[in-house]
């Protein structure tokens, strides 16, 4: 009995081991800012669709779905550490499971307590949230044996990104769902230009983190720019950022306001400065190793602030 008391999987050694895995692979602090930023600007953005003003009280709701996209994103990036262990050893030896601070067994049993918190916290919600919750998580899972039975699915980052992406973007339907039955939304079919902004925003971001000069990666790297080329990957995400500001700048027609609401709707092309300044950097280094995901980053930051600002003030 004393000596099961003793186990090294005891709550403190756990959770420390938990704290050290996610501040290592995914930053608390950083990515629960983020997913707020993009949960609240998102509903932000529904209320402004159905011409209603976001309350303090709707804003709660705002804020448990951006905790709610946090936990159900850092589930994933743990599918995802599993699911890339063999690709780290070569290219990222110092994640956690290449290292050996967790095991295989500890990521399992932290996927297992996030994914029971997420259901949880949407059961509390409304079941059907729940449910919703639960099959994103569970593709998740299924893309981690896809990769094992399709050597396609595993080897090429294109047909990588088709087949994972959609777990990202769901997010946004489910964000829709919520607000609809928590807030009483009525569904228009301008929510879903919206959601394709947001998922077209999300996946620049994602094109660009993998952009990289094909004949500077290393051998078996996996970036999208091996088989679309460098220009052809930078033309992209440029087609992104065009895609994801402009479909709300179509919404929400600037033009037609005045003072400081044109200002801010204005505004919401600002992200694309951001996007052609790294398109421009990257083009400009064809001689060195160069990848422009900080400016990708500040670009997906820029649009989610710019997004809040235009639904609360354009």
């Amino acid at each position: 009995m004393s000596q099961s008391l003793s186990n090294p999987a005891k709550p403190d050694r756990f959770f420390s081991k938990l704290r050290s895995f996610a501040t290592a692979v995914y930053e608390p602090k950083l990515h629960i800012a983020f997913a707020l930023l993009w949960a609240i600007s998102l509903q932000g953005n529904f209320f402004a669709i159905s011409d209603r003003q976001l309350s303090w009280m709707s804003l709660i709701d705002g804020i448990v779905t951006g905790f709610c996209f946090f936990l159900i994103l850092f589930f994933l990036r743990i599918i995802d550490e599993i699911k890339d262990y063999e690709y780290d050893k070569q290219f990222k030896p110092d994640r956690p499971l290449v290292v050996g601070t967790v095991s295989f067994i500890d990521a399992k049993r932290f996927a297992v307590l996030v994914a029971a918190c997420v259901i949880i916290i949407n059961s509390v919600i409304d079941w059907r949230l729940a449910l919703l919750a639960l099959v994103n998580m569970l593709y998740g899972v299924f893309l981690l044996y896809l990769e094992r039975w399709s050597p396609l699915v595993k080897n090429s980052s294109v047909v990588n990104l088709i087949v994972t992406f959609p777990v990202s973007a769901f997010l946004n339907v489910y964000a829709l769902f919520l607000f609809i039955w928590q807030d009483q939304l009525t569904y228009t079919s301008s929510m879903n230009w919206l959601i394709f902004a947001y998922i077209c925003a999300f996946l620049h971001f994602d094109v660009g983190r993998k952009t990289i000069w094909p004949h500077l990666t290393e051998s078996g790297e996996q970036v999208y720019s091996q088989e679309i080329g460098g220009i052809g990957s930078a033309v992209l995400a440029l087609i992104l950022a065009l895609a994801a500001c402009g479909v709300p700048w179509w919404l929400f027609h600037p033009w037609q306001n005045n003072g400081l609401p044109a200002v801010i709707g204005w505004s919401l092309l600002m992200p694309l400065v951001i996007s052609i300044a790294g398109s421009i950097k990257f083009i400009s280094t064809r001689d060195r190793r160069y990848n422009p995901r900080l400016f990708y980053v500040t670009f997906l930051i820029l649009y989610y602030l710019t997004q809040l600002a235009s639904s609360q003030i354009g």
